[in-house]
């Protein structure tokens, strides 16, 4: 789970816990790909696109370029409308708009588990 908002972080990675998921979170893209290239590949990865240091496009860019994070998918949470292109334009699994539908999205992650 990689959002900068602590609250969002917070009670979503609360909530993923609880359906069984092991959660680990990041502030910013950077942080989210320091631990990708020292850990197992999650099942998934959500990613808010609007933080500090690196942005989730700038994630998905870096992402798509290194073939060892390149097939870890990722699944978008923002409120920018614009963020649905993402699916086509980064093999992005899904876009989930602010506020989040909980069981659109664990369905979702339930598809990648």
């Amino acid at each position: 789970m990689v959002d900068d908002d602590a609250d969002i972080r917070e009670a979503l990675a609360e909530v993923l816990a609880s359906e069984g998921f092991p959660v680990h979170v990041a502030q910013n893209g950077k942080q989210a790909l320091d631990w990708l290239r020292l850990n197992s590949d999650p099942c998934v990865v959500l990613l808010d696109l609007t933080m500090p240091v690196m942005d989730g496009r700038t994630f998905l860019t870096i992402r798509s370029t290194d073939p060892s994070l390149s097939k870890v998918p990722v699944l978008v949470i923002s409120a920018d409308p614009r963020s649905r292109d993402l699916t086509r334009t980064h093999a992005v699994g899904g876009v989930f708009p602010k506020p989040l539908a909980l069981d659109h999205l664990i369905a979702a992650i339930d598809n990648y588990a």
